[in-house]
């Protein structure tokens, strides 16, 4: 496994039921990147996709 999937690793262990977000360009590379996972055995529960738009559309909601 490469070195820096290893703290993704530790934080979807620690934290199996909790919602993790995983901050990606596109929704298309997040699922790209959570199936390559999933082949190599990685387990994630609740490992949600979040592109950079959606964190400016959630935060600028409330001013809009």
């Amino acid at each position: 496994m490469h070195p820096l999937l290893a703290p993704l690793k530790k934080i979807c262990q620690e934290n199996l039921t909790d919602t993790k977000n995983l901050i990606m360009p596109s929704y298309l590379d997040g699922n790209t990147f959570k199936k390559s996972l999933s082949r190599e055995g990685f387990f994630a529960l609740n490992l949600n996709i979040t592109t950079i738009f959606d964190l400016a559309r959630d935060y600028c909601d409330d001013y809009i």
